[in-house]
């Protein structure tokens, strides 16, 4: 087997070699078992691909219409879809600037007024307690807790009259019921 001229039997397949070149191969394979073999396969795989592609019958016309017809729809539908999520996009870009500059040029009204709860701390001892059980007023929303330690209410202030924001943290107690170091500490320290 002769490795330079070996190296061109795709290009004889394939017919990419000049005359003098094809007649040089052509006496090479005579020589080589090996390429005479591999050619001999090349051609008879040829000639199953022919006979195969003869044998397909072409789809009808109307078919292929349809098929590409729905791949147009297909393309136009993501076209339109995608024209509708940038122009919803360009809006809320729009409607939000509009927003921040009504918000940083308009007039600003006064927030409501908001009923503050008494400060247990700064309150004095002697004076009277509320009861806990009794509603609070905070934007015009009444928040009722049966034990008022049970969490801290924090109002907030808004710019309009129909929303009321109340923050509710609960507080934390101290287990009692578990035995150890954490049960027997006061609370204060």
């Amino acid at each position: 087997m002769d490795v330079p001229q070996c190296d061109h039997l795709d290009q004889y397949l394939g017919g990419w070699l000049s005359d003098e070149q094809a007649a040089q191969f052509e006496i090479h394979l005579r020589d080589c078992p090996g390429c005479r073999q591999e050619a001999q396969q090349q051609r008879r795989i040829d000639r199953l691909l022919d006979r195969g592609a003869r044998l397909l019958e072409l789809a009808p016309a109307l078919l292929i219409d349809r098929i590409e017809r729905r791949l147009q729809q297909t393309v136009r539908r993501r076209a339109v879809r995608w024209a509708w999520g940038l122009a919803a996009a360009v809006l809320l870009i729009l409607a939000t600037g509009v927003g921040v500059a009504m918000r940083h040029f308009g007039t600003r009204a006064e927030p409501p007024a908001i009923a503050q709860q008494p400060d247990p701390i700064a309150a004095e001892p002697d004076s009277e307690r509320p009861d806990p059980r009794t509603p609070v007023a905070v934007c015009d929303v009444e928040v009722t807790l049966d034990d008022p330690s049970e969490a801290i209410l924090v109002p907030l202030p808004t710019q309009s009259p129909n929303v009321s924001i109340v923050w509710i943290y609960p507080t934390v107690k101290p287990d009692r019921t578990l035995p150890g170091p954490a049960a027997d500490r006061p609370l204060s320290q």
